[in-house]
């Protein structure tokens, strides 16, 4: 999934994805400057930083830009369990 957000001129993708080689759930920020990736073995704590992560980006005068987009690749066969 990838999510789009947009404070001023700048705008940022969020995006969730599932690393199969490594059992990790992962977050990935970019901007056109950069990005960083956050990587999780445990479900809870990715959903848990996820809703931090929004709650923040909010906080901060980040506006969602649109509905999130849908990529299958990598969450296609992702154990999405608690």
């Amino acid at each position: 999934m990838v999510w789009f957000w947009k404070r001023d001129a700048v705008e940022m993708r969020l995006e969730i994805r599932y690393d199969r080689n490594t059992d990790e759930f992962m977050v990935v920020l970019s901007t056109g400057s950069g990005g960083v990736t956050e990587r999780y073995k445990d479900i809870a704590a990715f959903k848990a930083r996820l809703m931090a992560l929004e709650r923040h980006l909010e906080m901060d005068g980040w506006k969602n830009s649109g509905a999130p987009v849908l990529v299958p690749v990598g969450f296609a066969t992702g154990p999405l369990r608690d």
